[in-house]
């Protein structure tokens, strides 16, 4: 979905619905230039698949996962 696009350094996906989506692998995967993520509203309950989801962004100073939901992982 946003698979290295390696000019972004903030993601605000707030409002993205992923209620549904099984598979984030690779997600977010070759930011290079990266330094904030905003997932605080980013429902993970059905994903199966989060592999190397953050791969590759070397920058990221700002992530907040406490909310994901694994248990399906």
């Amino acid at each position: 979905m946003f698979h290295q696009n390696e000019n972004l350094e903030i993601i605000d996906i707030i409002s993205f619905d992923a209620s549904n989506t099984e598979n984030m692998e690779n997600l977010i995967n070759g930011y290079k230039n990266l330094i904030s993520l905003n997932l605080n509203n980013f429902n993970t309950s059905k994903a199966q698949y989060i592999d190397n989801m953050f791969n590759g962004c070397i920058n990221l100073e700002i992530l907040d996962i406490n909310i994901f939901d694994t248990s399906s992982v």
